[in-house]
């Protein structure tokens, strides 16, 4: 019987999965970090390949997204970012889940996986239905890879590069999709 690729959401499931135990690891009070995925295996023999690179301290992630456009090798991207979360059940003032680090993952196809660990708490992961409304997080990465997903908002930008290159403005493009 012939191998199966894996499935992407459970590929990225996984990617989450390595992300949050290696933050845990380093502690709480973090900057954000962007994640670039440069290839998802396409057999059991293959192995996933992705970078992670911080964020400047007090840089937003939707700041350091904003007008990039990933460049055509990229096959995906992330954010892992903590802050505080809230109940909107909640009646107001009481609605606090405290601090949460949340792992939030695009893949070119379209498919996303979200994970979210309240501090002492557990990991939680889901991949959403692709008719699942998406965050301003997930739009931005889904923009930088070019998908538009299905609640129809606009597509565009990350120009990233793994190991010495750049992430950022001004680092390997001329700000068009898939310039190098």
């Amino acid at each position: 019987m012939p191998h199966l690729p894996p499935a992407v959401a459970d590929v990225l499931r996984s990617i989450a999965h390595v992300l949050d135990a290696v933050a845990e690891r380093a502690g709480w009070h973090r900057p954000a970090q962007l994640v670039r995925i440069d290839a998802l295996p396409c057999s059991p023999d293959e192995q996933v390949q992705f970078a992670v690179q911080p964020l400047p301290p007090g840089v937003h992630p939707l700041t350091a997204l904003a007008g990039y456009i990933a460049d055509p090798a990229c096959v995906g991207l992330g954010v892992v970012a903590e802050g505080r979360a809230y109940d909107p059940e909640a009646a107001a003032g009481r609605g606090s889940l405290g601090t949460v680090r949340v792992v939030e993952l695009v893949a070119r196809d379209g498919t996303r996986v979200s994970a979210l660990r309240r501090r002492h708490g557990e990991l939680r992961v889901e991949a959403p239905p692709p008719t699942a409304p998406a965050g301003e997080l997930t739009q931005a990465l889904a923009r930088a890879l070019g998908v538009t997903l299905v609640d129809g908002r606009p597509a565009a930008a990350v120009d990233c590069e793994v190991g010495g290159g750049s992430w950022g403005r001004g680092g390997g493009g001329d700000g068009r999709r898939g310039a190098s």
